[in-house]
């Protein structure tokens, strides 16, 4: 018997919610059981309620970029929210959540990914460990950049990212999502590997679901890996301070030394 967990990853269009969850139930009946259902996206924004829909798996969200459809109690003691028995909301601008199989899931909300919520995460993220799976609005800016789709990426993902090297990565990137699948790639001094997916929304005609199977135990086995898009050369300075203007945000002023993207290198031996 294999002692791998399955999980199934959504991104379900929030006025077709019901449904959605109808057909997570029968993928259940049919490949699981799931050890969880992971919702991305903007799940239960301000003009709708929670589904009616009783799923038989546990499922997981939290907050995309509108503003959720529920009130609930604030409790300190927690950082989850169950709406219903299997329905359970994670309310913190970043919660990781242990499974009973010891697998850790790590859910950053887009409102996390700009000041002034970026800098408590940044302090929480200085006390946390590696985690299984992660779940982000916006993909990776570097990943973004190098697929020419800069727009859905956001640099503090970035970080996020590289400090919690999750064995898989989900988002969406914007509100129709998009379907896309990064070559897996190895951390620097470690044998963790990252696979990063995105995931289009459930009727835009693009691929919104995607089950896959994990062990606790690190089992990379034959993997056709691709170059880390986080590896950094760092180049001697040639100037004393360089401005940079990142997306959506003030423009910050950052001392040398120069970041140089060994995709950047890759890219100038072939011209």
């Amino acid at each position: 018997m294999s002692s791998k967990s399955k999980f199934l990853v959504l991104n379900p269009s929030p006025g077709n919610l019901d449904n959605v969850l109808e057909k997570a139930n029968l993928q259940n009946t049919r490949n699981g059981p799931f050890e969880a259902v992971l919702l991305l996206g903007d799940v239960i924004p301000a003009n709708l309620q929670v589904p009616q829909t009783k799923l038989d798996a546990p499922a997981y969200f939290s907050k995309g970029k509108l503003d959720i459809g529920f009130a609930y109690e604030e409790d300190e003691a927690t950082n989850l929210v169950d709406l219903d028995k299997n329905l359970t909301y994670m309310k913190r601008p970043l919660t990781i959540y242990k499974l009973a199989t010891g697998i850790t899931i790590a859910f950053m909300s887009a409102e996390a990914e700009k000041e002034p919520v970026s800098i408590e995460v940044k302090e929480q993220l200085q006390h946390t460990s590696p985690v299984d799976i992660l779940i982000t609005y916006s993909w990776p800016y570097v990943i973004a950049r190098e697929e020419k789709l800069s727009t859905v990426g956001n640099r503090f993902v970035d970080q996020v990212t590289e400090r919690l090297q999750p064995r898989y990565q989900f988002a969406v990137g914007n509100e129709r999502g998009k379907f896309f699948e990064f070559k897996p790639f190895k951390w620097d001094n470690t044998d963790r590997i990252t696979r990063f997916i995105s995931l289009g929304q459930e009727g835009s005609g693009d691929k919104w679901f995607y089950a896959f199977g994990l062990d606790i135990k690190t089992i990379n086995g034959d993997v056709n890996l691709g170059v880390n898009p986080f590896a950094k050369v760092v180049e001697p300075p040639k100037r004393s301070i360089e401005t940079v203007e990142e997306p959506d945000q003030e423009v910050q002023t950052i001392k040398k030394p120069r970041i140089i993207y060994l995709v950047d290198i890759m890219l100038l031996k072939l011209l």
